[in-house]
């Protein structure tokens, strides 16, 4: 599992990502990894919560087309997305639900499109745009109501917020995922990518050692 807080406007969006992978049971750390990756020739982002091997595996076959902006790849994803799904269930196991993520451009357009492709509740990854004016945070709050964040500090403090809340969730034996290592922010707009980190979580090195094993003398 992840955190991912998106905006969405008719010309951009913003995202913002942590970088702990866990194992299956999304809590036990298991290192560190990018969950939103630039597609610089499909003029797009792509971001996945969930399974990361699904997305590492979307990603990659992304890198092997040329001239697919984000409306072909519309078209291609539940397909494909469905045949990773099945490769890894047969290699794995269980591997839990995904939720895919793309932010970029038709060619010729000056419109940002937005989609979102989930195999949660039995959508099979079945394509579902997500309109301008889209402010979303997942794993959503459940012990208070977000509020829309603009700037980078209100962002990483929302992603603050949130974690403390999957801790505390967790630590009273209810549901929760692990969210940890940098947060990680990408925007995008029409030929233009941009990829930053804005923090760094204070126990870095600690879920770091836990994952490896490593402890320090």
């Amino acid at each position: 599992m992840s955190i991912l807080i998106y905006s969405v406007w008719e010309d951009e969006a913003e995202l913002l990502t942590d970088t702990l992978a866990t194992k299956a049971d999304g809590i036990t750390p298991a290192g560190y990894s990018l969950k939103a990756w630039p597609v610089e020739q499909s003029n797009m982002v792509m971001a996945v919560t969930g399974t990361a091997e699904v997305g590492i595996e979307w990603f990659a076959y992304l890198r092997t087309l040329e001239g697919a902006d984000v409306g072909t790849l519309d078209e291609l994803a539940p397909e494909k997305l469905r045949q990773i799904q099945a490769n890894l269930i047969e290699r794995h196991g269980d591997i839990g639900t995904s939720t895919v993520y793309h932010f970029g451009f038709r060619a010729g357009a000056d419109e940002l499109a937005a989609y979102e492709y989930t195999s949660m509740d039995g959508r099979e990854f079945a394509s579902r745009r997500i309109p301008a004016g889209t402010f979303a945070v997942k794993p959503a709050p459940q012990r208070f109501e977000p509020v829309a964040a603009e700037s980078p500090d209100e962002k990483v403090t929302l992603a603050r917020r949130i974690r403390d809340e999957q801790d505390q969730l967790i630590t009273d034996g209810a549901r929760g995922v692990r969210i940890g290592g940098d947060l990680i922010a990408i925007r995008v707009s029409n030929g233009n990518i941009q990829v930053a980190r804005w923090y760094r979580f204070p126990d870095y090195d600690e879920l770091l050692q836990h994952a490896t094993g490593v402890s320090e003398s």
